[in-house]
Parts: C-alpha cells; structure tokens; sequence
C-alpha cells in the first residue's frame, strides 16, 4: 500500500517524511542552541551534526517529492493523451 501511494501521491509521501525529519532534527537542535546562546560554545557537537544531516536530508526528501510529483504528473498527461484519440462508445 505504501508503494502504491508513493508512485501516485510522491509530493505528499517525501513531504510528510521530510516533516518528520525536520521535526526531530529542530528537537534535536534547540538544546543545543540554548547552550550556546548562554555559553557561546557548543559542547554537543556530534548532536548538532546530527541534527544538521536530518536537516539536509529533510529538505531532499521534499526537493526529491517535488521532481516526483512532476514526473508523475507528466505521465498522467501522456497516458490522457494517448486515449484521448480513441473513439467513444456511443450507447443506443
């Protein structure tokens, strides 16, 4: 079910896991900011890139939903297209 959802609803598939993503990674982050703000300095450092890849990998996910959503697009277009031309059965 999933991988019928993603082929046919890919923007909303990669947004809602790159909502996710950025969540936990904006969880991740807001000790880490505070401590800083108060200390400047940042004792937590492979928190914070952990926080920083979930980021980048939130933004992919939704960049990559994007390109699939019109790559999906396009090929619904094709396929009405393609019927389009056919004959209509008419009922008597």
């Amino acid at each position: 079910m999933l991988k019928l959802y993603r082929s046919e609803r890919p923007l909303r598939f990669f947004t809602a896991i790159g909502i996710l993503l950025a969540l936990t990674s904006v969880i991740l982050a807001i000790p880490i900011v505070i401590t800083f703000i108060e200390t400047g300095l940042v004792p937590r450092l492979p928190t914070a890139v952990l926080s920083m890849g979930l980021m980048i990998m939130a933004l992919l996910s939704v960049s990559s939903g994007l390109v699939l959503d019109t790559v999906t697009r396009g090929r619904r277009e094709m396929k009405m297209l393609t019927y389009l031309p056919q004959p209509t059965l008419k009922r008597s």
